[in-house]
């Protein structure tokens, strides 16, 4: 068996949620301009509740790959999982797993942030997390090829 750790940055959650919600609020088509910008973008003073979403990610993380997980926490402002995968496990798809898992935690934030301010564009957003975590699983079964080696006689 192998063992990864994937660490996810609070803050960089947060700025990538803010690019999200701001760019989503700056292309709404219901005509509101500014007025949809300001419901939907996130700002500094959103931070309390988008903890609570935050904490609710890590969570629906651990549970969905949990055959996977040997320990989560979500200390301060980082999500820090170790993984255990197959000892044939393909280490080159780690840093891929580790941007599916951050996607998923920043998608799952703008779908509940969007539930509040944004509903039409939930169901969006909701399918964004299933996919995500689809895929994340999927890399974590994948096996590398066995290599053969040649006999020397």
């Amino acid at each position: 068996m192998k063992t990864i750790k994937i660490d996810i940055k609070r803050c960089d959650i947060d700025e990538e949620l803010s690019k999200i919600t701001a760019y989503t609020g700056a292309k709404s088509i219901s005509g509101g301009g500014n007025e949809d910008f300001d419901r939907v973008a996130t700002v500094e003073e959103d931070s309390a509740m988008l903890n609570r979403y935050w904490h609710n990610a890590a969570g629906i993380l651990t549970e969905h790959l949990k055959e996977f997980v040997v320990s989560a926490n979500t200390i301060g402002g980082e999500m820090v999982f170790t993984l255990e995968v197959s000892g044939a496990y393909d280490e080159s798809l780690t840093p891929s797993v580790k941007e599916g898992m951050f996607a998923f935690v920043a998608a799952s934030m703008a779908k509940n942030w969007f539930l509040l301010t944004y509903p039409e564009k939930a169901p969006e957003w909701e399918a964004e997390t299933s996919r995500l975590l689809r895929e994340t699983a999927i890399k974590l079964y994948h096996r590398r090829k066995p290599i053969r080696t040649k006999s020397r006689d």
